[in-house]
């Protein structure tokens, strides 16, 4: 598994694997890991179209581009339509 270091808002590209629960494939913002997840091994996404797509880590790379305030936006609506599923310390 790759070790990348995400940070919110960093733009994230993936690719459809069997842990996708949502869109096929595309670049989206990293709004955080699950809570229960202390191994990092999935990424809580969002899109305009879709906010929480959980993806395994293994089937994503970052991009290098980063838009913190658009993650963090995206982060909070997140954690008001799943309470309690976001690790705080990202």
């Amino acid at each position: 598994m790759s070790e990348a270091e995400y940070r919110i808002g960093d733009i994230v590209q993936w690719a459809l694997s069997k842990w996708a629960l949502g869109s096929a494939a595309g670049e989206s913002y990293f709004i955080g890991y699950l809570k229960v997840d202390t191994k990092n091994r999935v990424l809580i996404l969002a899109t305009a179209a879709e906010v929480g797509i959980e993806i395994d880590s293994e089937h994503c790379r970052p991009t290098g581009h980063n838009h913190p305030s658009q993650g963090q936006d995206y982060r909070e609506r997140y954690a008001r339509q799943r309470p309690g599923r976001l690790r705080n310390n990202v």
